[in-house]
This record gives C-alpha cells, sequence and structure tokens, in this order.
C-alpha cells in the first residue's frame, strides 16, 4: 500500500492514460525498464490479458525466447524507453477497452505448438489429440491446462499422453495479515462466480482439530469457511486444516486416511464435492485484518461499509482493506484500497519441447 502514496498523487492524470484503447502488439520493441514483476506466458496475447488484469500494469513486454512477460507501468503511463530487441514484443494493457476482450475467453480459439506447460499435473490420461486432450480438460474440475504429448513425442511410449494441470484461477488475497485499525472483505459479486451451476451446502468444519502432515499447499486465508472453498477449488486436495492466528490454509492431499487430532486454533474439513462450498466468507467484515498488496487504487471514505459499497460498485474490485480514521499512521488514515489480482491461468513453467500442444481449458474465464 505504500507505493500508493506516491502513485495516488498520479491518480488522476495516469489512470487517464491508461482508458485509451491498445490493441497493437509491437514486434522486436522492448520497452524497457518499467518493471513491476514478471510472469510466465505462452505468447505476447496471453502476457498483454496478464498486464490487463494486474492492477497496476499499463504496457507489458513479452521475450519469444525464454517466454518471460515483464508487466509495466510508470509515473506517466507511457514507456520510459523503447529499443529494438528482435526477441521482443511489446504492447500495453487493455483496460480501456471493451470488457469482452480482456478476459482469457480470448485465448479458446489458440493452442501453443512446440510448448510445455511443465509441473502442475494431477490427472494423466491417453487421448488420439490435442482437441480430445482439451476437451477433456473443459471437462474435467479443476483442469485450467493441459499439454499434449504428439505422434512424433519421443520417447515413443509416452506418445498421445495428456497432461491435465491445475493452476489458480480464483480471486484471493496473496496476503493476510493481523492489522489493528484495519478491517478487510470481499465482494459480493465474487458469490455468483462461486457458487456457479452448483447449490451451496453446509458441511462439518471440526474445532480445535488439526490434521498432522500430509501437506500440499498452503495458502493465505482469512477463514475456515475461506479455506474450504480453496480446498474444494483444488482437485487434489482430500482435505483441510486451517489456523486461526497465523490465517494459513494447509491444503492436503491423503486419499487413504485421515488422522485428526486436538489442536488450539485449528479447524479442519473436507471440501463439498458434490456442492458448492459455503459462501458465506465473502459477505463477513474481518475486522484487525489487511489483505496485503494487490492494490488497484484508494479512495478515502469515512467508514468501513462505505469501502465495502466502493468496492463492490467497481466491477474490477475483488477484495478491499479499509484503515480507520484511528489507524495509526495519520497519513493512511481512511483509505480504502481496492484489490484484485490475475486470474488468467499462469502456468509456473514454460519452456520449448518439440512434438508437444499446450492450450488451456475452453472453460477458461467462466
Amino acid at each position: 500500500m505504500q507505493f500508493y502514496v506516491v502513485l495516488g498523487l498520479f491518480a488522476l492524470c495516469g489512470y487517464a492514460l491508461s482508458q485509451e484503447c491498445k490493441t497493437e502488439l509491437l514486434e522486436k520493441t522492448d520497452f524497457q525498464g518499467d518493471d513491476i514483476i514478471n510472469v510466465l506466458s505462452p505468447d505476447a496475447e496471453h502476457c498483454q490479458l496478464a498486464c490487463t488484469q494486474h492492477p497496476t500494469c499499463r504496457f507489458f513486454t513479452f521475450n519469444t525466447e525464454n517466454f518471460k512477460c515483464f508487466l509495466k507501468d510508470s509515473l506517466s503511463g507511457q514507456p520510459s524507453k523503447r529499443v529494438i530487441l528482435s526477441k521482443a514484443i511489446s504492447g500495453f494493457a487493455l483496460k480501456g477497452c471493451d470488457p469482452s476482450i480482456q478476459t482469457c475467453q480470448r485465448l479458446l480459439h489458440k493452442v501453443y505448438p512446440n510448448v510445455d506447460f511443465l509441473g502442475d499435473d494431477f490427472l494423466s490420461l491417453f487421448t488420439d489429440s490435442y482437441e480430445e486432450c482439451q476437451r477433456a480438460c473443459t471437462n474435467q474440475p479443476g483442469c485450467q491446462a493441459f499439454t499434449f504429448l504428439t505422434e512424433n513425442f519421443t520417447p515413443e511410449q509416452y506418445r498421445y499422453k495428456c497432461h491435465l494441470k491445475f493452476l489458480w484461477t480464483v480471486p484471493r488475497p496473496p496476503k493476510v495479515r493481523n492489522l489493528p485499525g484495519a478491517s478487510s472483505g470481499f465482494s459480493k459479486n465474487l458469490d455468483p462466480l462461486l457458487l456457479g451451476s452448483k447449490k451451496a451446502c453446509k458441511s462439518t468444519i471440526f474445532n480445535d482439530t488439526d490434521v498432522k502432515g500430509e501437506d500440499l499447499e498452503n495458502v493465505p486465508a482469512v477463514s475456515a469457511e475461506h479455506c474450504q472453498h480453496l480446498c474444494t477449488s483444488h482437485p487434489l486436495c482430500s482435505y483441510f486444516s486451517f489456523h486461526k492466528i497465523q490465517q494459513t490454509c494447509y491444503l492436503k492431499n491423503n486419499i487413504d486416511m485421515m488422522r485428526l487430532v486436538a489442536e488450539k486454533n485449528m479447524f479442519t474439513g473436507m471440501p463439498t464435492r458434490h456442492c458448492a462450498p459455503s459462501s458465506d466468507w465473502v459477505f463477513a467484515d474481518y475486522d484487525g485484518v489487511d489483505f496485503l498488496g494487490s492494490d488497484k487504487k484508494f479512495v478515502l471514505l469515512d467508514d468501513k461499509e462505505s469501502c465495502r459499497q466502493a468496492c463492490n460498485e467497481d466491477p474490477a474490485c475483488q477484495f478491499y482493506s479499509y484503515l480507520s480514521s484511528s489507524f495509526n499512521d495519520p497519513v493512511h488514515r481512511r483509505r480504502c484500497y481496492l484489490k484484485l489480482i490475475i486470474t488468467l491461468p499462469l502456468p509456473p513453467k514454460v519452456g520449448s519441447l518439440p512434438n508437444v500442444v499446450s492450450g488451456f481449458s475452453l472453460n477458461c474465464g467462466l
């Protein structure tokens, strides 16, 4: 949030510049410097969507050799320096464009020959084509991406193998911390996204109970119900434990056994398999909690209720943090930070590999 102490002064002029719709991709052009962060993308169009969904990215450069996507911003809203570079493709975020071209639906017509999405497999099977592999991914809950090994792949015993992959695409705060004077929450607009076509159901969560070991992944969470939603989203999560003090969700994987032990401040439960988990946590207030980072912008408001309303009314806001008038730092008092993260599927590793085809689920963005 400290970044916005400076950025807030330029919000009017800088944000206005970013609203122009520029879809063109600039071949052999590097926007040098101005980096915020880099992620991996299979091509420049995917990189452009990642920039569009990032809270502060306004332009980018994609490296065609190593698949690195450099998300960028500057106080002027324009690249500080442009240089000719044969392996670079650059462009601008689509934030000022029609919302229909700002989602990963734009990627559905694309697959990526000789590109491997390495790792994050949760299921493998054999299919006769990459098209069938993509259909398998689309119909498999939890699958966001795939890599298919073609009829010319070597070693030949792995030909026609279809690797289904899980990538996080649900809106979730990247960091959760205790902070006196702060209050955080989620946009009510997340609710339809969570429920989808399934009806919500209630399920048992065991208080003061833990399962030792079996950790699959640890992710930030604000409640046991929130943790259950994250577990339900992950196809390999057998059950979970939530630490109330550390605000950490431990996703666990063991399909053979679950040993419950007594442990204060821990909550344990299982994913909901044939219905949507309760989304009551979306509408709760989390006082004394800060969702650190991922700030889209801040506005000055009188109370947390007004901040929640501002997030609900902003289509791009996924969650928020409000610092009260009694917050210990006077500079940040009454600030309502509207936040979002990239929900575009981002492969953690992308590389060149002959005779493979990779792509995304046809449910991407739905």
